[in-house]
């Protein structure tokens, strides 16, 4: 468990609903095609999973945040500068180290098919 992790994660979620956006879209996908018109997608779910020193994930989703952070400033979501994001990468690897943890990044689906 990380508290920073939770934290910016639930930031993101908040920018994405603010946006007028559903952060479960990917799982609606299916349906999506269905109702467009399309053939059932082949549709694909991956995360990461891990921890450790190296571990891709703590920069993953920090600059996710960045990425985000003009919507998260004005949605009044969150205030940082790219400085406190960086820093907040840092402090969640110290957090998911000091407890020997993994973490796993939101879920990303993706989905396809041939129109007929």
């Amino acid at each position: 468990h990380s508290p920073t992790y939770d934290r910016i994660v639930r930031w993101l979620t908040d920018v994405i609903q603010a946006a007028g956006s559903r952060p479960d879209m990917g799982l609606a996908l299916g349906p999506a095609f269905l109702a467009a018109g399309l053939p059932t997608p082949h549709l694909r779910l991956e995360a990461r999973v891990e921890g450790g020193p190296d571990a891709a994930i703590y920069r993953y989703i920090t600059e996710s945040l960045h990425s985000m952070l003009p919507l998260a400033e004005r949605f009044g979501i969150v205030r940082l500068t790219p400085q406190e994001v960086d820093d907040l990468e840092q402090h969640l690897r110290a957090e998911v180290m000091a407890t020997g943890g993994v973490l796993v990044s939101p879920l990303v689906v993706g989905a396809w098919c041939r129109a007929p």
